[in-house]
């Protein structure tokens, strides 16, 4: 089902962590029905980009618009219209991969448009481990169980760090079915990677962090 269109841009971003320029003037604009990969060496500022699309940290300077609405000054509205995956997966390990996968359809709210907790699982080849404690998962099986989440409830943006962490090819090719079907959808995703994702290239763009830097 179409998603709700709005575009998310950044305007001349900047941020300083522990006293140097992470990111520095730094604009993009992601549409509806597009993917961006950020690519970049390790401390280029990719997650700390992801975190302040994600409300999670206020930069220094700059402007974050949706949809042409302020999301500096109203981060309810960026939490609210998207899916943030950080290098942490977010399960608590003493629960089985379904009561995770419940706990948060029960954080997100149930829709008409969400997936069964059922269909997300099996997305992410996981019917055979639903009832297997987190705890014994092995890392690609807490990643798959992590990214499970973003189908249990339509939102708008998807901000993904590092995906692909500890997954064979078969299930990285599912992430990247997951973020093709959320594109043609009209979504837009923004995902941190090493590695170029196969994707259809009229929706896919790559910016290089330690490139806007120089």
């Amino acid at each position: 089902m179409p998603l709700p269109s709005a575009s998310l841009e950044l305007q001349n971003i900047s941020c300083i962590r522990n006293g140097r320029p992470v990111l520095r003037d730094l604009s993009l604009m992601a549409a509806p029905g597009q993917t961006i990969l950020l690519m970049g060496a390790n401390g280029s500022g990719k997650s700390t980009l992801l975190r302040i699309c994600a409300g999670l940290l206020a930069p220094d300077s700059g402007k974050i618009l949706v949809g042409g609405a302020d999301g500096i000054d109203n981060p309810g509205l960026l939490h609210r219209c998207n899916h943030y995956l950080g290098h942490a997966n977010g399960l608590k390990t003493a629960l089985t991969v379904a009561e995770n996968i419940e706990i948060w359809r029960g954080l997100f709210g149930l829709t008409g448009d969400a997936l069964s907790s059922a269909q997300a699982v099996e997305a992410f080849g996981l019917t055979k481990l639903v009832d297997t404690p987190a705890h014994y998962l092995s890392a690609g099986q807490k990643r798959r169980a992590a990214l499970a989440r973003l189908l249990l409830a339509p939102r708008q943006i998807w901000l993904l760090d590092e995906p692909l962490t500890g997954l064979d090819d078969t299930h990285t090719a599912a992430v990247e079915t997951c973020i093709a079907n959320h594109a043609a959808a009209g979504g837009t995703a923004i995902v941190t990677t090493h590695q170029k994702l196969n994707l259809p290239a009229a929706e896919c763009s790559v910016l290089r962090l330690d490139e806007t830097r120089s």
